[in-house]
């Protein structure tokens, strides 16, 4: 079980450790976790649209 206290920020050490703890204790108990590859494939075009809006100052549309 993670410790988040309401109003604390995480940082990317504390994030990437609970991502573990998520990802392992799926494996050993045999579930899904709650994303998927789809889900990651969606948001890794998502950040790239963002990126090159930023990039060109345009709005950029996401493919799918």
């Amino acid at each position: 079980m993670t410790w988040n206290i309401p109003g604390m920020n995480i940082g990317y050490g504390e994030l990437k450790t609970i991502e573990m703890y998520e990802f392992i204790k799926a494996v050993t108990e045999g579930y899904q976790p709650s994303t998927s590859f789809q889900v990651g494939c969606r948001v890794e075009k998502v950040c790239d649209a963002v990126m090159n809006s930023a990039d060109t100052r345009q709005w950029v549309k996401v493919e799918d």
